[in-house]
């Protein structure tokens, strides 16, 4: 069976595929970096929560989604390709 010639391989093959998932690593671990870096922003901007419980508990919620998307899109964007 003839493949077509625009066709990048199977997603893992080094030598044609490889660069496909390493820039998608790249442009994930960017919107991670920007998302999370945003959240953490704002939430050191803002001072500390104020008001009842379950708002100060969404805020903390907050701040902690945005650390673990910073974290998860700096790894994905600084990974070495396998």
């Amino acid at each position: 069976m003839l493949s077509d010639p625009g066709d990048n391989g199977p997603p893992n093959h080094r030598r044609r595929g490889g660069a496909i998932i390493n820039m998608r690593d790249k442009i994930i671990g960017a919107i991670g970096i920007v998302w999370g870096g945003g959240m953490l922003l704002r939430w050191l901007m803002s001072g500390p929560p104020a008001g009842i419980g379950g708002y100060q508990g969404g805020q903390t919620a907050m701040a902690l989604l945005g650390a673990v998307m910073l974290v998860a899109g700096l790894y994905r964007f600084f990974k070495r390709p396998d």
